[in-house]
Order: C-alpha cells, then structure tokens, then sequence
C-alpha cells in the first residue's frame, strides 16, 4: 500500500510539474512560429493540460483496464468544470465575453455526449475513429475561426499570455517542451501503477479510482492554469483552455482508448453513473457559458461543492 500511494504522489505532483513545462513551451514555440492565438488558446494550451489524461487513459487501456481509463476521461471532464472553474471563480469572477468560448462550449457538450453515449458499454475500435473524425472536424473548424476571429477576446488573452511566458531562446523552449512531454508519461506510468494497487488494496473498483483520485491528479495542470489566468485576469484563456481540454478529452483520449483498447466493456457501475454526473455538470456549464453568465464565489463554491458531494454519492455504490 505504501508502494502505491508513494507512486501516486509521484505521479501527481510530476503531472503538475512536466505537464506545466510542456504548456508554456509548447505555446511560446506556437506563437513564435506563427501558429493563430486562436489556435494557441483552444488547442495548444487544451492539448497540454490534457497530456496527464491521455497518456493515463491510454496506458489503462493498453493494460485492458477501460474502467480506468474511461473512468478517468469522465472524471477528469467534470473537476475541470466543478473544482477547477469553481477554485477560480472563489479567486476572482469569471467573465464570458468571448464568441469562441460560448460557440466551443455547445461544442464541448456535444463531444461528452458522444463519448458517453459510445463508452456506455464498450468503446469500440469503430466507436474511437468516430471520436478522431470528430476530432478533425473540430482541428478544422478551429482553423476556420482562427482566420474570422481575430479581434475576440480570447485572442488578446493569449497574446499577452505568450508575451508574459517568453522567457528563452528558442532551443531552450523546445527542451523544456520535451521535457515536459517525457516527464509527463513517465509520471502517468508511475500513476496508473500506483491507483491500480491502491484500487486492489482496498478493494476500490478502478472505475471509481479513476473517476477520483486519478481525475483529480491529471486535472492538476488544468488547475494551476486556472487559477494563473484568473489572477492576471484573462478569462477568456482560462475557459478556453477548460472547454479544449474537455474536448480533447472526449475526443482524442476517448479516440485513441477506443483504437488501443480492443473493445473491453465497462463493466463498473460508479462510471456509468459518472457519465451521467459529467453531462450534467458540462449542461450547466455550457448554459451559463452561452448565456454570458458572470460566474463569481457563490458560484463557485457551488460547483466545487456539487463535485465532493457527487463524488462522495458515487463512493457509496
């Protein structure tokens, strides 16, 4: 047991660190080479905060484990949504002024629906190619946008982020990407292990454990990147990164889960249940997304708390 929780800890606290790395180097190497801020705030950020959450889930499926790693994809969709907009939301209130963000939030309800709806008993090699397809067509309408939205909010947001976050020479950016990629299997590794023992230990399903610790854990760059935007008051970075994170989640780690995971169906009860708690919580994101809504503490608190008491609902099952 100890073996397990000091692999979890690694695991954890190495995502936060080299996932991180990753984050800002890939997004300054993006901005130097021209790619659109659009592009940098909804996919090059999103894509690096979901890193934990692709390679745990992958490697899960891999071990023939879907319970985990399903249970992971789900998990992990509704902390960034409840724990993490709500932690930012306590810190400072957050504004939705950008077109993007509400246009990816309807977005972002349709990529969970889709991945619940074809994970619900098993995630098949047919059902995570839909998911890539999906994938495409969202890299294609994001590049669509990053053409027709180049006075939007999240725009400014990114640029000034980048601006922030440009630091070293260009060979120095590409190392700390690397090294943050590289970082970031090795700690989903050490993770994967640590919670499947963990799960063992205590006779804990790996659906739950999933859904749980290690959705918490690999939400952590997410995390830290809320709470740094909201502080530098660039709203419209921090949602949109949450929105591309939850799409890639769906999208690409559900896709390749699918591809890797040999049809194994998920049999854990607490992660069909899960799936239900997340949809609910991306409806009533994306409701007060598309709504401009202004999301401050009372809000906050209340999406933090939904999160420990559905997590808590689910521990009893």
């Amino acid at each position: 047991m100890v073996w397990s929780l000091l692999l979890i800890a690694f695991g954890v606290a190495a995502l936060a660190y080299s996932s991180d790395w990753f984050v800002d180097g890939a997004a300054v190497l993006a901005d130097r080479l021209a790619v659109p801020s659009v592009v940098i705030g909804t996919l090059v950020i999103g894509l690096g905060t979901s890193l934990p959450e692709l390679f745990v889930s992958t490697l899960a499926a891999v071990d023939g484990d879907l319970n985990l790693g399903i249970g992971n994809i789900v998990g992990s969709n509704t902390a960034n949504l409840t724990v993490v907009l709500g932690i930012a939301a306590m810190i400072g209130v957050v504004r939705v002024d950008s077109e993007i963000v509400r246009r990816e939030a309807l977005l972002m309800l349709g990529s969970c629906v889709l991945v619940a709806l074809l994970a619900w008993r098993k995630l098949t090699l047919v059902g995570g190619l839909i998911l890539l397809v999906g994938l495409a067509g969202y890299l294609a309408l994001t590049a669509v946008q990053a053409r027709r939205s180049r006075n939007d909010r999240l725009t400014a947001d990114v640029e000034e982020y980048t601006e922030k976050e440009r630091r070293y020479p260009i060979w120095m950016e590409v190392g700390r990407t690397l090294i943050g990629l590289v970082g970031t299997v090795a700690a989903a590794r050490a993770l994967v292990i640590g919670a499947v023992g963990l799960a063992d230990r205590f006779g804990l399903s790996s659906g739950f454990v999933g859904l749980s610790i290690v959705a918490l854990g690999t939400s952590l760059p997410e995390l830290a990147a809320a709470v740094q935007a909201v502080r530098r008051k660039e709203d419209e970075l921090l949602l949109g990164n949450l929105v591309g994170s939850n799409l890639l989640n769906s999208l690409l780690v559900g896709g390749l889960v699918g591809v890797v995971g040999q049809g194994v169906e998920v049999t854990s009860a607490v992660v069909h249940r899960g799936m239900v708690v997340m949809l609910l919580s991306v409806a009533v994101v994306t409701v007060l997304m598309v709504t401009r809504a202004r999301i401050g503490r009372a809000a906050g608190v209340a999406l933090a708390s939904a999160y420990v008491v559905s997590v808590a609902v689910l521990a009893q099952g």
